[in-house]
């Protein structure tokens, strides 16, 4: 079970670069709009390469040393715990599909990022599927966007 609540976290990542690039909320004091979107799309694609690779190191290059993560079932992964499970090659997706991607930008050094995830996913046998909830926070460190926290929560669609 830790495995498969693992590996939504690894699908966050690697279906943020995929589908649409969605709509941008920019709030007050943003100074560089163009620049922001460029670089945060561009981080995306880097973390989506360095799943597909299973490049653990250079998938931890792009987060920052708080990393946290915190799973649809309310569990907490760090950075280090993260990394290691990227490689371990037992996750495949059996689908990618995001929807309501929502980005919102304060100021020019955080960047939040909402969709609706309904990918699916199978780790060992077992099938992990949306609809969930998903958020990445980006943040500018040290002058360099980088990935600062995930959370995934499952999502009940209303009829």
């Amino acid at each position: 079970m830790k495995r498969v609540i693992l590996g939504t976290l690894l699908l966050i990542s690697f279906s943020a670069a995929q589908g649409q690039e969605g709509k941008w909320q920019v709030g007050k004091g943003t100074a560089n709009i163009d620049k922001i979107k460029a670089d945060i799309l561009k981080l995306r694609e880097d973390e989506a390469q360095a799943i597909h690779n299973k490049d653990a190191r250079g998938l931890c290059n792009l987060m920052a040393d708080g990393w946290a993560g915190t799973t649809e079932m309310g569990r907490t992964i760090h950075k280090a715990q993260y990394c290691d499970e990227v490689t371990d090659g037992d996750v495949t997706f059996t689908s990618v599909h995001r929807d309501e991607v929502t980005f919102y930008v304060f100021g020019d050094d955080t960047v939040e990022e909402w969709w609706r995830d309904t990918s699916t996913m199978v780790y060992k046998g077992k099938t992990s599927h949306g609809p969930r909830k998903c958020s990445i926070v980006y943040s500018r460190v040290d002058g360099r966007w980088m990935d600062v926290a995930h959370m995934t929560s499952l999502y009940t669609v209303e009829q």
